[in-house]
């Protein structure tokens, strides 16, 4: 019988807790084990049994928002893998899957390394899981669809309050997550159709080049035509050469903050009053903008990972793919994590960046609204 031990890693979604669900109810005759706060928990063996209570606990609160068996980022040194093998050797777990995004893909890649370098027999498996839609070897990851809805909806609603505030405020510049690709700020279109002419909407994302200068003439024009004007940026925008970091964490920047420098500068210049605002946390997590496209195929792909695991598949990720034909249907694949390691954080490909509206057809059929 096998071993297993699943854990959740990373900025949670809000689907992340039904891929729990799609593996649990699909892994027979195995041993299951959760991991407490992802690698973090892996490291300092906070790892339990999955006994009845805990796991309807879990089935229960499946459309949960946030990790239930706790996330968080952790960065994983070379010390920490040979601490990871010698807890999993103690607790007998010959199997390891987490849900999660870049980071964790590789931290996988890397355990498997040091797992083969130890002469130990360990199964490894990820569940894809990030609101950035910045995983390669995807066409898009469970999580993704559910924020970008979320961001579709905001802007639409937001637009038609700024319109109706127009005599007191001019500017305003709400910021998304999404780190260097601009998967979700683009989704900023979704419901506001990029062929309205009378639309006060202004979209950037990290994969265009943007300057100050440009920026103040796309509001001097915006502003001349509309009377206001919506910016929606997305966190990896650099203006200029400047990139904008809030903070880091281990090594990793924490991006934020591009929305207020921009609102400084456009109500400097143009002495009208800009606000600034981040959409925030709601983002992966508001349960009101799930998708039930994405909420089924977050589930499907903890239900792959399972199937996988029995049939003694190892070093893979699942991924998501489409169907070739004119109706979207998803397809489950597994690829190897150490070419999504490799691969990096993904970018919005040319053909999206340049055409807006090609974007917004592929994104639809995930939305499910």
């Amino acid at each position: 019988m096998k071993r297993v031990v699943i854990g959740q890693a990373g900025g949670p979604t809000a689907v992340i807790n039904n891929s729990l669900a799609g593996f649990l109810e699909n892994i027979a005759d195995a041993e299951c084990y959760a991991i407490d706060c992802g690698f973090e928990g892996l490291v300092k063996n906070r790892i339990r049994f999955i006994d009845s209570r805990l796991n309807q606990h879990i089935l229960q609160n499946r459309h949960t928002p946030g990790a239930i068996l706790g996330s968080g980022r952790y960065h994983v040194s070379e010390e920490d893998f040979k601490k990871i093998i010698t807890n999993l050797k103690d607790t007998g777990i010959d199997s390891v899957v987490m849900a999660g995004g870049n980071g964790t893909m590789w931290a996988l890649s890397r355990l498997s390394e040091h797992a083969r370098a130890a002469g130990y027999d360990l199964q490894v498996l990820g569940i894809p899981k990030t609101v950035d839609n910045d995983l390669g070897m995807t066409d898009h990851s469970p999580g993704f669809p559910s924020a970008a809805k979320y961001v579709g909806f905001s802007t639409r609603d937001m637009i038609s309050d700024l319109e109706s505030m127009r005599n007191f405020e001019k500017i305003r510049i709400v910021e998304t997550m999404g780190r260097y690709g601009g998967w979700l700020a683009a989704a900023a279109r979704l419901f506001h159709p990029i062929t309205r002419k009378d639309s006060p909407l202004l979209v950037y994302i990290p994969e265009k080049h943007l300057t100050r200068e440009m920026f103040l003439e796309d509001i001097d024009k915006t502003l001349k035509k509309h009377g206001v004007a919506f910016v929606v940026v997305s966190e990896g925008v650099k203006l200029g050469d400047q990139e904008v970091v809030k903070t880091s964490s281990n090594g990793r920047n924490i991006l934020g903050g591009i929305a207020t420098i921009l609102a400084k500068e456009a109500e400097n210049h143009f002495q009208v009053m800009a606000r600034d605002e981040c959409l925030g946390m709601n983002q992966r997590s508001f349960s009101l903008s799930v998708s039930s496209v994405d909420r089924e195929e977050s589930y499907q792909s903890g239900k792959e990972a399972a199937i996988r695991l029995l049939k003694d598949e190892s070093d893979k990720m699942i991924c998501i793919g489409r169907e070739e034909n004119n109706t979207y249907k998803a397809r489950y694949l597994g690829v190897s994590l150490k070419e999504v390691a490799e691969a990096g954080e993904r970018r919005m490909p040319e053909e999206f960046t340049r055409d807006p509206e090609a974007y917004i057809e592929w994104l639809k059929p995930l939305i499910s609204y």
